[in-house]
């Protein structure tokens, strides 16, 4: 695991350096569920994965992890989730994260319906 200094700038990059405030690095006894919000449940839980780092995790899948989370934020993980060494899958209602994605698949109710490559001007990534 990463050092403190590491674990403090991820909480800030992520809008949650507010709880080291009131509960401190270690979180020792607290029930996560019951006292965070369901966008800072799916904040942390994004800490949490990046602090383990890609040496250990090499695809991460996020099924609707940022539907609780502001725009702004989304971008913050999105960014940080393209700056890593780690592939990921997402699945969303939110068409706004398709810009950070290279490949696109559509499904309806019914059936699957299209994969496309997303034609990026920025540099691809394979996620």
């Amino acid at each position: 695991m990463k050092d403190d200094h590491c674990a403090r700038k991820i909480l800030e990059e992520l809008n949650l350096s507010h709880l080291i405030d009131r509960y401190s690095l270690d979180g020792e006894g607290q029930i996560w569920s019951e006292i965070l919000s369901i966008g800072e449940q799916q904040r942390l839980m994004m800490a949490t994965a990046f602090l383990v780092g890609t040496e250990t995790i090499r695809l991460f899948i996020l099924d609707e992890t940022t539907s609780g989370c502001d725009k702004q934020t989304e971008k913050a993980i999105y960014e940080h989730l393209q700056r890593s060494n780690v592939q990921f899958l997402s699945i969303s209602h939110r068409k706004e994260i398709i810009q950070y994605h290279s490949r696109q698949m559509t499904v309806d109710k019914e059936h699957f319906q299209s994969i496309k490559n997303n034609h990026q001007t920025k540099k691809q990534h394979d996620h």
